[in-house]
Parts: C-alpha cells; structure tokens; sequence
C-alpha cells in the first residue's frame, strides 16, 4: 500500500480501517522522523502494524529495540519474537 505497485498509490487520500489513531502516528514518526525512538511503550504497536503493512526495516528496527530492552523478561520477548517471527 505505502511502498509497492497498489491501486491507492495514486490517491491523495487512503482510509486505513482497524488503525488506532495514535499508534499510526507513532509508525509514522519512526518511519519519516529518524529522530524517533522505538520505546517499551511503542514496540509492540510499532510491530504490529509494520507486520501489517510489510515494513520490513521498521521491524528491524523494532527488533532491535525488543533485543536491548530491559523493559521485557526473556519469556515476553520469546513471545514477541515468534508471533512477529523476528
């Protein structure tokens, strides 16, 4: 939809359904805001979604986070891992 050869490319407007509001715009911030941090906060909607959308340097990113994060016990991150096989 955002990167590839989609039939919305050419709209100026596209409607996203089933989006929480907020967490697009934190997606949306990581993506064209480099300053932008993944946090404990963010990483599990950032994940989500760029899953969902086929980002695949987001999920690096996100990877990246959940790896260093102390935030998480080694169980949780297991979890996150397989459900978005990181």
């Amino acid at each position: 939809m955002f990167f590839g050869n989609f039939e919305e490319k050419d709209n100026e407007e596209v409607e996203i359904k089933d989006v929480v509001y907020e967490e697009f715009v934190d997606l949306l911030n990581v993506i064209y805001v480099r300053s932008m941090e993944i946090t404990d906060r963010t990483v599990l909607h950032i994940l989500k979604l760029a899953d969902r959308f086929q980002m695949e340097g987001v999920m690096e990113l996100a990877k990246k986070h959940l790896t260093q994060s102390k935030g998480f016990n080694a169980a949780k991150k297991l979890l996150i891992a397989n459900q978005y096989r990181l």
